[in-house]
C-alpha cells in the first residue's frame, strides 16, 4: 500500500521505488491502486444486474 499513498522512500523494489516517486511527482494525476475501486464498482454492478433480474421492475 506505500506504492498506492506515493511513499516510496518505504518502498525497497528499485523499479517500483522509482515508479512510485514518478507518479507522485507527475504533473498530471496518476491513481496508484484503483483496483479496490475497480473492484468495489463491479460488485455493485452485479447486484444491480442481480436485483433487476429477481425483480424486472426494479431500476
Amino acid at each position: 500500500f506505500n506504492s498506492d499513498l506515493y511513499r516510496w522512500d518505504k518502498i525497497k523494489e528499485p523499479f517500483l521505488r522509482r515508479f512510485t516517486q514518478a507518479a507522485a511527482e507527475a504533473r498530471v494525476p496518476v491513481v496508484l491502486g484503483g483496483h479496490s475501486i475497480v473492484a468495489g464498482g463491479l460488485m455493485a454492478l452485479v447486484e444491480s444486474f442481480e436485483a433487476k433480474r429477481q425483480n424486472p421492475q426494479c431500476r
